[in-house]
């Protein structure tokens, strides 16, 4: 999936530039984007159409407003166009924000370690197999050669260091072999050996970014059939109008839910789709579309003093669409418990702040 975003200025400068860019490079809800250090020769129209994962060491953008998502690369260069061409036609309007231009990629990597790509490779520890008792340490790393020594530790303390490929059963040890020393060894490890460990941090770097790409185009995924979902929804014609903010209206639709199957297949499918980051954002959601703050101050929990809240249909409906957006756990229906406790327990400050 792919985006059209215009960035911020730099430096104060009011001009803006835009691209296309693969959804996965946005970050932190759409409000920065990476950008690529270096396209290792390739153009980089074909760098963002195969959506290449991002790294960790690329520079971090401020984004000013992404206007346009899509799957298909030619809808999203199509409307690329018709922002750039807009822009030129508006640009002697004094109350437009300046000319957009489209973002170039950067040419040349930065001097300092923090734009490094070999920021992304892990330090591995390694043990060598100096005999009994012998823990190596790294001291310093060449092109082709790592220097180890080594120095007595009990035997007990010595062990083999694995890495482990998540998502597999194989596992790989790092060892290596010296001549045996009583105090101190050094030795050099071959090219192949050095080979092995830069494959294996390459497979796990890749890994995890795949990882992280796959959960960002699902993320959007489950949005966009929400967003469906609610697009199909037809509501019943004996709904209230909500929310709900008296006790005859909240009777009322007491009895609908408890009579009525589609109007609580409804209300489930309508409450789920309100969205949220956990349960606890989704309940808050959920508690502001149903229940006026002038009604939630009737309520509390238990009852004490008060009407309960937590044996009524509406409470049932709130924990079914907590379990279509969540795992079906007790962990987190304790979670929804507490936030709709919390949620009536503040309705009078609520109030009384609105009244102010």
């Amino acid at each position: 999936m792919f985006a059209v975003v215009e960035f911020m200025g730099t430096n104060g400068d009011s001009s803006h530039e835009i691209s296309i860019v693969p959804l996965i490079w946005l970050q932190k809800n759409d409000t920065k984007c990476y950008w690529p250090i270096k396209t290792n020769n390739i153009a980089f129209e074909t760098f963002v159409k195969i959506q290449t994962p991002f790294k960790r060491s690329w520079p971090l953008y401020k984004i000013y407003e992404v206007h346009f998502k899509t799957a298909s690369y030619e809808e999203a260069e199509l409307h690329l166009k018709l922002l750039i061409n807009n822009s030129e036609e508006n640009s002697t309007d004094q109350s437009n924000r300046s000319l957009l231009s489209q973002k170039q990629p950067i040419d040349s990597c930065p001097s300092s370690s923090e734009g490094s790509d070999s920021d992304l490779e892990p330090q591995i520890k390694r043990i060598c197999n100096n005999g009994p008792g012998t823990k190596c340490s790294t001291n310093t790393k060449s092109d082709n050669v790592l220097t180890l020594t080594s120095t007595v530790v009990p035997p007990s303390q010595t062990e083999p260091f694995v890495v482990t490929v998540p998502g597999s059963s194989r596992s790989f040890a790092s060892l290596t072999t010296a001549t045996a020393s009583p105090c101190t060894s050094s030795f050099s490890s071959t090219k192949a050996d050095s080979d092995l460990e830069n494959n294996i941090l390459k497979i796990l770097t890749k890994m995890q970014t795949d990882i992280e790409q796959q959960s960002i185009i699902l993320n959007e995924l489950v949005s966009f059939n929400k967003n469906v979902m609610v697009a199909k929804l037809i509501a019943p014609e004996n709904l209230p109008q909500f929310p709900l903010k008296n006790i005859e209206e909240f009777q009322r639709f007491e009895t609908l839910l408890q009579s009525d199957t589609s109007v609580r297949q409804y209300m489930i499918r309508r409450l789920a789709a309100l969205g949220g980051s956990d349960p606890e954002s989704l309940t808050r959601r959920i508690m502001r579309f149903l229940i006026a703050n002038q009604l939630g101050v009737l309520y509390n929990w238990r009852g004490k003093d008060k009407l309960a809240f937590k044996d009524t249909k509406l409470m049932e409906i709130i924990y079914d669409a907590g379990k279509i957006n969540f795992q079906q756990t007790d962990k987190n229906d304790a979670r929804i418990e507490k936030t709709v406790k919390e949620w009536l327990k503040f309705s009078k400050s609520r109030l009384n702040k609105k009244k102010s």
